[in-house]
Formats: structure tokens, sequence, C-alpha cells
């Protein structure tokens, strides 16, 4: 049955005679030299966000961003440039007073 609205979260939607469901891929770890890959093959089967993602199981959403950030950056816009504290505390050791004059 149709929800009110046209949308369910939990069932997906009713298109004319189609039931569309909504899955989410949960994300995975990728590695720099995985995202160029991936995006390549993206590019090279005609932006085929969705097979993309099934291919290499991760979200057709962060396909999408990738290939977006390639399309503006080049490979470089595809590393990760989040800090963790294992990068923080390998690069200014045990030293909060270091880390925090570096930032």
């Amino acid at each position: 049955e149709e929800h009110p609205e046209g949308i369910c979260k939990k069932e997906g939607f009713l298109c004319g005679d189609k039931m569309i469901i909504y899955t989410m891929t949960k994300g995975r770890k990728t590695t720099w030299n995985e995202r160029i890959q991936i995006v390549l093959n993206c590019l090279g089967n005609g932006k085929d966000y969705k097979k993309t993602a099934e291919t290499y199981e991760v979200s057709y959403q962060q396909v999408y961003q990738w290939v977006k950030k390639y399309e503006n950056g080049g490979e470089e816009a595809l590393k990760d440039k989040r800090v963790r504290k294992k990068d923080v505390a390998v690069k200014y050791g045990s030293s909060k007073k270091a880390y925090l004059s570096a930032i």
C-alpha cells in the first residue's frame, strides 16, 4: 500500500506499478588508490554510479561524491584529509603544547 505522502522509509515508495526500495550500503574503508580505481571505472562506464557502487560494495552516494571530487580536483582530491588521533600522536608525540601551537 502506498504511503500517504508517497514515501515510506521502511518499504520504499510506489512509482507507477513498481515499488522502489531504498537500501543503504554500509560504508567500508577504502584506500586512496582504490578510490581512484572506482572513479575511473565509473567514468569508463558512462558514470553508471549504481553499477560501480554494486561492483565495489560501496554506496551510490559515495561513488557520486568521489567522481565529483575527482572532476573538480583530480586524484589529490580523493585523499582522506581527516585528522585522526593516531596521526596527531605520531606527528607531535605526547606533547599537547606542540600540537596546539601547530594548529
